[in-house]
């Protein structure tokens, strides 16, 4: 994994539980991404991060690399439950999935949509897909890649970039 993601990730973390003060955090799958990551620097950075919001709880949805990398150590005091999670009207699930009561958040896809400027100008951002009683996410870490979505006839599209969401045409 290259050398700071982990600080990165957890900096941006901090910032949005800084301003929104969450009382529950969850984490919708791939908290760690193989047995690799649990090293004494990041757990220790991990732990760090934890101790400092201990008052908030957190529940991690087990995403796929979760099964290889098993579920974080019990001192993180991390809630570890499969999906889907039940949670008010949402129901937080890893994969994309369809929920005959709850409207579904979902990770797993990393989506990201490709922006066409004049010429040969790209620009390629995460995004939020919404369709009919589902939303996927955009993946958080910085060592996360992405898949470039297309519209689906029922879907929008939202990218994000610096600190600004924009509805995609």
């Amino acid at each position: 994994m290259p050398s700071g993601t982990t600080a990165e990730n957890l900096r941006r973390l901090t910032g949005l539980v800084d301003h929104y003060q969450p009382a529950h955090l969850v984490f919708l799958g791939d908290f760690l991404h193989a047995r690799q990551a649990h090293t004494e620097s990041v757990l220790g950075q991990v732990t760090a991060w934890r101790e400092s919001h201990a008052a908030m709880h957190c529940t991690l949805v087990r995403g796929n690399h979760d099964s290889r990398a098993g579920d974080p150590p019990l001192e993180l005091n991390i809630s570890v439950v499969d999906e889907p999670y039940l949670l008010g009207p949402f129901a937080a699930c890893h994969h994309p999935q369809t929920h005959t009561s709850h409207a579904v958040l979902a990770g797993h896809l990393h989506p990201a949509a490709t922006l066409q400027g004049p010429a040969r100008d790209r620009l390629r951002l995460p995004c939020f897909i919404f369709s009919k009683g589902n939303a996927i996410l955009p993946a958080f870490g910085e060592f996360t890649g992405g898949y470039t979505v297309v519209p689906q006839l029922g879907s929008v599209l939202y990218a994000v970039g610096g600190q600004t969401v924009w509805r995609l045409p």
